[in-house]
């Protein structure tokens, strides 16, 4: 087997589990349970949130034993979904709470939706946070984009870098 077709099974590997990864966290997204008493929204929220943080330090592990820029790219993209889906569930355990937190959210897909126009900052006007609390989760949101952004720049040009200088 040649190095090339050795490395390719290896990159087809790490994005097969990248995607897994992805999956698992979409799929926990949509089924932690966030109705119900106070008690039991807290309990499930906590146990959302001890899948993120085991996620997390799996990757964080990853990537701080790795050299290798992929795997970073990899560890990078995983904590942008997370982030995603953890607003997004924050965003739709507020709306649910309190009614008026958010104008056009009821649902998890209106609450992923909206995740997703505050982390592209594109901001279609049809979701809005209301109240303070809302948008104190926004701000949170979009001040963790800002250091996604900073991390991944310099990430993404040493890739790049690296890929034009094997050529």
């Amino acid at each position: 087997m040649t190095e090339t077709a050795s490395s390719r099974e290896v990159g087809a590997a790490r994005i097969g589990l990248l995607v897994a990864e992805v999956l698992v966290l979409v799929v926990a997204y949509f089924l932690i349970p966030l109705e119900g008493s106070l008690a039991f929204r807290l309990l499930a929220y906590g146990l959302g949130l001890a899948l993120v943080v085991f996620v997390v330090a799996r990757q964080m592990r990853r990537h701080l034993a790795s050299r290798d820029n992929e795997v970073r790219i990899d560890s990078l993209a995983l904590a942008i979904v997370m982030s995603v889906l953890l607003f997004a569930l924050a965003y739709y355990a507020v709306s649910t709470a309190e009614s008026g937190e958010f104008s056009g959210l009821s649902t998890r897909v209106d609450a992923l939706y909206y995740s997703l126009t505050v982390a592209t900052t594109t901001g279609f006007g049809d979701v809005s946070a209301q109240s303070q609390l809302a948008r104190a989760l926004v701000s949170a949101q979009l001040v963790f984009n800002m250091l996604i952004v900073a991390t991944a720049v310099p990430l993404l040009t040493r890739t790049v870098k690296e890929r034009r200088a094997a050529r």
